[in-house]
């Protein structure tokens, strides 16, 4: 199990810090990203949860991935991803890297990929990465991990703005 990072205003493991439950935490973690990022209370509460995902990696069978859209430029995208790199396990924010570099990266010491404008990153990249459909997370760079389907485990947690605008 991965050590929590939490920011200064949540209790640090310190003994004569109070002890949060876990919904206490959720609820902590969903407001300290609000304070950032303007998002429904469902949206804050679900990277919440993905936050602590990224700590108990190891005892899931896979892993979700965070997809970071908007129908707006300029609305935060980017914001979240840097304010996930403030709490999430071992965070790795990205907007460039080639597929041999992603893979024995997460390989080698298992992230949480935090990947800017992914779709402007991989597309047309000489290691074979086919972005030409939008938000395509069937890739390479986007390949997860199932329990007992004989890969190689080298999955991370992920939380990927492909770019653009997404019309919804």
């Amino acid at each position: 199990m991965r050590k929590l990072r939490l920011p200064e205003e949540f209790p640090n493991g310190d003994s004569h810090a109070p002890r949060l439950s876990g919904s206490e935490l959720l609820c902590r973690l969903a407001a300290y990203v609000r304070r950032y990022v303007v998002l429904t209370d469902e949206q804050a509460d679900l990277i919440a949860i993905w936050i602590i995902h990224t700590y108990a990696l190891d005892a899931a069978d896979t892993t979700p991935y965070l997809e970071v859209v908007s129908a707006e430029k300029r609305s935060g995208k980017t914001r979240l991803l840097e304010v996930l790199s403030t709490v999430a396990a071992k965070p790795w924010f990205t907007g460039r890297v080639t597929a041999a570099v992603l893979v024995r990266k997460v390989a080698h010491l298992e992230p949480t990929l935090l990947l800017d404008e992914s779709d402007a990153a991989f597309k047309g990249d000489k290691d074979g990465f086919d972005s030409s459909e939008p938000h395509n997370f069937d890739t390479e760079a986007y390949d997860g991990y199932t329990e007992g389907d004989g890969s190689r485990r080298t999955e991370a947690p992920k939380a990927a703005q492909p770019g653009g605008v997404v019309d919804r």
